[in-house]
């Protein structure tokens, strides 16, 4: 009995069937090569977010009463809102602000470098500084620390003796009648469904005794 061979309509719709076969599998090859990538940069991300957390953390902890004076302001030691914050530090963010105390600026902006909401510091080293020296940040000196938030916040907690504490969300020593607050809050929202994360800088009760 001879060999039988395949037909040529049999040999197309194996043709066919493998084709179909590699489609699935680079398919599946290369979704799961973007869920890795994706993976990937969002624990980059993360990362990033912690560590500029712990630094702002650590440099909220270690603020310092000492005057910040301005051209037609009076001098003050510690000025905020929702979107900006000033002080003095012994702790600083920018690698070469790393001895000696600095002049600090946070400032929050929607019109950031990204799509969503970023945060900016701006440092001063204040180991050459005068004592009567205005201190008034460059916009270019600014240094982007996190971009596309989806929320970032600031907050302070007023702690007085017949009152229960409250967080603000505005500091003005002059009306408030207190110079430095209780604790500085920053409040981080990485994506609009996510869950925001909150870090809390305590201001030393001596300092605040002063």
């Amino acid at each position: 009995m001879s060999a039988r061979g395949f037909t040529l309509i049999e040999l197309l719709i194996s043709i066919t069937i493998i084709g179909v076969v590699l489609v699935v599998i680079m398919g599946a090859f290369r979704i799961g090569i973007n869920a890795w990538e994706k993976g990937e940069a969002d624990i980059g991300t993360y990362q990033r977010q912690q560590i500029v957390l712990q630094l702002v953390k650590q440099q909220l902890a270690a603020i310092r009463p000492q005057e910040i004076k301005k051209e037609d302001q009076a001098p003050y030691y510690f000025l905020g809102n929702e979107q900006t914050v000033e002080f003095v530090s012994d702790v600083a963010v920018i690698p070469g602000n790393r001895f000696g105390r600095v002049f600090v600026k946070y400032r929050i902006r929607e019109d950031g470098p990204g799509d969503g909401v970023s945060l900016e510091i701006y440092e001063k080293s204040l180991a050459s500084s005068q004592g009567d020296a205005f201190l008034e940040p460059m916009g270019e000196a600014f240094h982007l620390l996190l971009e596309d938030m989806a929320a970032i916040r600031f907050e302070f907690l007023l702690q007085e003796a017949d009152a229960p504490p409250e967080w603000l969300r505005d500091w003005d020593p002059q009306a408030l009648g207190v110079e430095l607050p209780d604790a500085v809050r920053l409040m981080l929202q990485a994506e609009k469904e996510g869950a925001p994360v909150r870090i809390v800088g305590r201001i030393a009760s001596e300092l605040l005794d002063n």
